[in-house]
């Protein structure tokens, strides 16, 4: 793949550019060479447990160049499918109060207890998870309440071998629960890439979707069409990747290939 012929580059965060608060080596490098040559990157996260507030905050305290314009949360394309299908409508939120907030940002009527009016649910990576949340998600799934959710990761990287559950996670418990399986609204969904695309004007094939999750973020990027690579610094490993029935244009071991592949370093 010849990187010189992307316009645009979508880099996923925990696992690709970062773990925890470490920065993946040679992730600084090469969004600051990206900012220099005024090539558009975009952070897409399926982490829905923080806003972008949030996001540009740790990455500029952990030396990343971060404005807001630089990321799309799967938060964020929640508030545009709320807003889109379920206009007006009252939305019992299981997440953070960062999701919360992001949310009523585009309009959501964002409820936090069960009332006759609901009517649709939205499950997030809800780090201030209860038991009271999920005994609320329980009572308006059965009662039939489209449900929906932020993504379908199963884990969160944290550091090295260190992992905590993800929406996906907590999903599957209420699937369990109440049979009720939820429309996800993330990666592996192609509409968040296909957003950017219109948004930046950019052709499919000068587009790159960069990240560590075959069933997230490759798979999103294949199915929108665009450049895929996967890197083995987070939760996918070399073996599974070649497994896989869909492979990605490239894998790398990281993006400090990309750095140097753009640098003639290689």
């Amino acid at each position: 793949m010849d990187f010189r012929q992307i316009r645009l580059f979508c880099f996923d965060m925990d696992g690709t550019i970062y773990l925890d608060r470490t920065p993946i080596p040679g992730a600084i490098e090469l969004l600051n060479l990206l900012q220099e040559r005024s090539i558009p990157f975009i952070y897409l996260t399926n982490n829905s447990s923080k806003s972008v507030k949030d996001y540009m905050k740790k990455l500029q305290e952990i030396g990343f160049p971060a404005t807001e314009e630089n990321f799309y949360t799967s938060g964020q394309a929640a508030g545009v499918y709320l807003t889109a299908h379920f206009p007006g409508v009252p939305c019992y939120v299981m997440g953070t109060d960062s999701l919360k907030s992001e949310l009523k940002t585009y309009g959501v009527d964002v409820r936090e207890e069960v009332s006759p009016e609901i009517g649709v649910f939205l499950a997030g990576y809800d780090t201030q998870l209860t038991y009271q949340k999920l005994t609320d998600a329980c009572e308006l799934l059965r009662r039939d309440v489209p449900f929906l959710a932020t993504n379908p990761d199963w884990v969160c990287p944290m550091g090295k071998d260190e992992y905590l559950p993800d929406c996906g996670l907590m999903c599957q418990m209420l699937e369990v629960s109440t049979g009720k399986k939820p429309k996800f609204i993330g990666k592996p969904e192609p509409d968040m890439i296909l957003q950017l695309l219109e948004r930046f004007g950019v052709e499919k094939d000068a587009c790159c979707m960069v990240g560590d999750r075959m069933y997230t973020d490759i798979a999103s990027g294949l199915n929108a069409g665009v450049k895929t690579v996967c890197v083995l610094s987070g939760e996918v490993t070399k073996e599974e990747v070649l497994a896989a029935e869909r492979q990605p244009d490239l894998l790398l071991d990281s993006v400090k290939d990309i750095y140097l592949a753009l640098t003639d370093k290689q």
